[in-house]
């Protein structure tokens, strides 16, 4: 792969022709907020948190999709930037559930973490504006459309890294929401409970019924090991506490299942 140099911040690097500003950027230990983004799928752009100014473009551009070029400069961290930053995360609270104290994503959760960062309250809205229809779970994931930041993750997951189409968004802006594509995670669907999209939710919308009120991410010791199910031996995480297995978790550096894919098994 040909090598290319950029600037950085007003630093220079070497980048691997091809690699988006983000994958540079997280090589080199320079922090970009994002939320739709995950290294495990397509590049997206949708959150609009990674946007980064590039000297020479008329507006900012996102990082996660903007490839880099030779002779490239970025800028991360500016007044412009992070007032765009600071907006979309209004834009996003505001049309959110103001429940973390209780929401089982507290202290494992993006928003509330870049809320904190950025230092943005939900000072537009003490109520959330949508309100879904709730769908019948089908008895171990809880899917509250209501938290969705439409940044896509678990839809993508479901199509991109298992293949089974099982949630998919329409219409745009406030109006968006988690649908059923040709199957359903909710009771009356053919969801494959594979547990994939838990792992790619970056906020509190999808959860594991079975780990509600079990504990906070913090208090879990993480403990590897191989599932004896069949014979190709994936690997993944036991959440424990006290003892007691809660909740299985993705092992993303598994030599057998790529990209810690999970099954129903």
């Amino acid at each position: 792969m040909k090598k290319i140099k950029l600037q950085i911040n007003h630093k220079e690097y070497e980048a691997s022709e091809g690699e988006t500003i983000i994958q540079v950027t997280k090589k080199n230990n320079i922090h970009v907020p994002y939320l739709c983004h995950w290294d495990l799928l397509k590049p997206f752009g949708q959150c609009k948190m990674c946007v980064v100014e590039v000297d020479g473009n008329l507006g900012p551009v996102t990082a996660c999709n903007t490839p880099v070029w030779d002779g490239m400069s970025v800028i991360t961290e500016s007044d412009n930037i992070t007032e765009l930053q600071r907006n979309n995360l209004r834009l996003l609270l505001a049309n959110h559930p103001n429940d973390c104290m209780t929401c089982e994503k507290t202290g494992n959760c993006k928003l509330q973490n870049y809320a904190y960062q950025f230092d943005v309250h939900a000072e537009w809205s003490q109520q959330t504006i949508r309100k879904f229809k709730e769908l019948p779970n089908n008895g171990v994931i809880e899917w509250d459309r209501d938290k969705c930041i439409m940044c896509t993750r678990c839809s993508r997951t479901c199509a991109e890294l298992q293949g089974s189409y099982a949630l998919g968004f329409k219409a745009g802006g406030f109006t968006a929401l988690g649908t059923p594509n040709k199957t359903n995670i909710s009771k009356e669907g053919d969801c494959e409970l594979c547990g994939q999209c838990l792992d790619a939710c970056p906020v509190g919308s999808l959860q594991e019924l079975s780990a509600k009120n079990k504990g906070r991410s913090w208090q879990f010791e993480k403990v590897r090991t191989t599932c004896t199910y069949c014979g190709t031996g994936c690997n993944y995480y036991f959440n424990v506490k006290d003892k007691k297995i809660v909740s299985i978790s993705e092992c993303f550096d598994a030599p057998v299942n790529n990209k810690g894919s999970l099954c129903v098994k």
